[in-house]
């Protein structure tokens, strides 16, 4: 005769999260009620393009011209009789007003 037999229930994995299944709890981001936004497509009215556009504007015709300064320095040097050091500020000063009155001037966009 044998005795009493117990039963050997094998050992719960522990985990070292809690998932949703756990606790009962759905965490995604979005609730599924709510619908989601599409956007317009024409959101901006092409007024973002205008920006890029001017951009590249003002780009080409200031950065250009600041660059084309150095072709205009032989010219002064012979206009004015003056030396290259002296001369040469005419430059510095373009490009420095330039860059300072930029730290200004993005406050208006």
């Amino acid at each position: 005769m044998q005795g009493p037999q117990t039963r050997i229930e094998p050992r719960k994995s522990w985990k070292m999260y809690t998932s949703h299944e756990d606790i009962g709890y759905d965490f995604e981001d979005v609730p599924k009620d709510k619908k989601t936004l599409k956007s317009h497509p024409n959101i901006d009215g092409g007024w973002a393009w205008m920006m890029v556009l001017s951009s590249f504007f003002v780009h080409i015709l200031i950065m250009g011209s600041q660059m084309a300064l150095g072709v205009l320095n032989v010219e002064w040097l012979e206009e004015f009789h003056q030396s290259r050091g002296l001369t040469a500020w005419v430059s510095s000063l373009s490009m420095g007003i330039t860059l300072i009155v930029g730290m200004f001037a993005c406050h208006l966009l």
